[in-house]
């Protein structure tokens, strides 16, 4: 009796996978024995723009980062100065 229950449950099992795997052929997630899988070929001719559009995004990005770590500077020392004139008036 234990293993009628077994093998059971073991074929409803193996119907819930063969479902789950049919449903995603059909929406086309995984591959068909018609849909091989081909490794994709790189561009070179339209790697190369993006990369070097990438490399101009970085350093634009660092020079920005740059700026804003200068400005914060300038405005520490000048709220420095201003403190110290304020403790001065007093």
């Amino acid at each position: 009796m234990p293993l009628e229950k077994l093998d059971r449950a073991v074929e409803i099992g193996d119907a819930i996978v063969e479902i789950l795997i049919s449903r995603a052929a059909e929406l086309g997630q995984i591959p068909r024995p018609r849909d091989p899988i081909m490794a994709a070929r790189v561009d070179d001719e339209a790697v190369m723009p993006m990369f070097a559009q990438l490399l101009a995004e970085v350093k634009q990005r660092r020079q920005v980062k740059i700026h804003r770590h200068a400005v914060d500077e300038d405005q520490r020392s000048i709220r420095f100065l201003i403190r110290r004139r304020q403790q001065r008036a007093v």
